[in-house]
């Protein structure tokens, strides 16, 4: 979250994080921090100027099985409803017509759902009722029991 701090700062962004510091998720700490970066980097990139970018970690139940969320929202424009069931698509963007100086290629939400599929869960996008966007990716939840190798937090 600290890397996406200076980019909302210049556009006086407020960002909110609400995560449960004892929640462990299993993994690669390094993808967990790309996911994370990824989803922010992304609201960012739409989020109005004066808005708020939230992040939020939570236990949930997917499937019957419990996970760890990790999600993040904006008050953007949200994405168009034809887009939203190939977001997770390589090389698809919301706004084709968009410079790629003003935003990626189209990989972002693609490497979240697979660093999300490789650890054995999902990634999904909505539009938030009221406007903005709310994407998430689910991981397997650890509750700690002590801290030991291969087990990434945030």
């Amino acid at each position: 979250m600290r890397s996406s701090a200076a980019t909302a700062a210049t556009r006086t962004i407020s960002m909110e994080l609400d995560a449960d510091p004892s929640i462990r998720i299993v993994g690669d700490p390094d993808r967990l921090r790309q996911v994370v970066d990824n989803l922010l980097g992304n609201a960012l990139r739409h989020a109005p100027e004066g808005s708020t970018v939230g992040l939020n970690v939570r236990t949930a139940t997917s499937d019957g099985e419990p996970v760890v969320v990790i999600e993040v929202s904006d008050r953007g424009p949200g994405f168009p409803l034809e887009f939203l069931p190939y977001a997770f698509e390589r090389f698809r963007r919301a706004d084709a017509g968009r410079a790629r100086t003003q935003g990626g290629v189209g990989l972002g939400l693609a490497v979240v759902a697979s660093i999300a599929n490789a650890h054995g869960d999902r990634a999904r996008a909505e539009n938030r009722p009221g406007g903005g966007a709310r994407v998430w990716a689910e991981f397997p939840l650890r509750r700690p029991r002590g801290h030991s190798r291969g087990r990434g937090h945030l």
